[in-house]
């Protein structure tokens, strides 16, 4: 190797050697922005951003354009990135729309989880709570579900319990009879053995009495069980659907219904705007809270 070469090939290693110390103050920088920016905002943020330019900051040290080219790509990425969280910053200042309650409650420690959430959903669906709209939002997740109601509403009774004898959400109505059962996965729990085929017999086939598929098949709109999930990613299990191994055999080996799943990021989001575009103009704290459970229910 002559004296050019080595020449040539010191100033390659200085150059990269300066634009590794230049890449770490415009990293160290660019993360004080950030930081600065999005105290509030969520905890994971900055230790992404962080990975991902040491990541970068160890591909310049390489002696390869295309890594260059790379990771002057990616920090470009980054300062756009850092100009749409300034916009946000300034835009949620103004309008508030990244603040929400539930999210508030959690960092105090007040966790909203299945439980919760059952107990979110009844408060929805019972005629006589607080928020005041009668039988309106639970009209509105019936015909969603396609379960038979009245044409006018307060013809009919609906009984409705959460967190009772294992089931999370139960409805139930006798005239004429028509069970719904909601199974809350919310916080991706593990199927328990033999569930979904314990619910339907306590509480569907103690009062129908029958346990051929075709009767059910025939009578969607006035029994159902629930499987909902946060997203289309979790499904029930097939012992869940089977018969526990000490019960009569003269049951079904299998239960005679295929559980009907839905998301909360898909059916309820739907139902909750149902139910904000249902409220009278003026009632804006009852819209402003649907609207955070909804976004609540969106990240499940």
């Amino acid at each position: 190797m002559d004296d050019t070469e080595i020449l040539i090939n010191k100033n390659t290693l200085d150059r990269f050697a300066q634009e590794q110390q230049n890449a770490q103050k415009e990293k160290e920088s660019l993360l004080t922005r950030i930081s600065q920016l999005h105290k509030e905002s969520s905890s994971n943020f900055i230790p992404i951003c962080t990975n991902i330019l040491n990541e970068i900051c160890a591909l310049r040290q390489q002696n390869d354009k295309a890594l260059v080219n790379a990771w002057q790509e990616s920090f470009s990425f980054m300062q756009t990135l850092y100009k749409w969280i300034e916009t946000d910053r300034k835009s949620h200042k103004e309008d508030g729309h990244n603040f929400n309650v539930f999210s508030l409650l959690d960092l105090c420690g007040i966790s909203i989880g299945e439980t919760s959430h059952s107990r979110l959903l009844k408060f929805l669906l019972e005629p006589n709570e607080l928020h005041g709209q009668g039988n309106l939002f639970l009209c509105l997740f019936l015909q969603r579900l396609d379960i038979k109601i009245a044409k006018h509403m307060d013809e009919e009774h609906w009984n409705i319990v959460a967190e009772q004898g294992r089931i999370d959400l139960l409805l139930v109505r006798n005239h004429p009879l028509s069970v719904v059962v909601i199974e809350n996965k919310s916080n991706w729990a593990i199927d328990q053995p033999n569930q979904l085929y314990r619910y339907w017999h306590n509480a569907i086939y103690s009062r129908t009495k029958h346990s051929e598929v075709a009767f059910y098949e025939n009578r969607k709109e006035l029994f159902r069980i629930v499987y909902l999930t946060p997203n289309e990613y979790k499904i029930p299990t097939f012992q869940t659907l089977e018969r526990p191994e000490n019960w009569p055999t003269d049951l079904p080996k299998q239960m005679p219904m295929k559980p009907d799943i839905r998301t909360f990021n898909g059916f309820i989001c739907q139902w909750i705007e149902d139910c904000i575009q249902a409220l009278p103009s003026g009632n804006h704290a009852l819209r402003e809270f649907l609207r955070q459970y909804q976004m609540t229910c969106k990240k499940l």
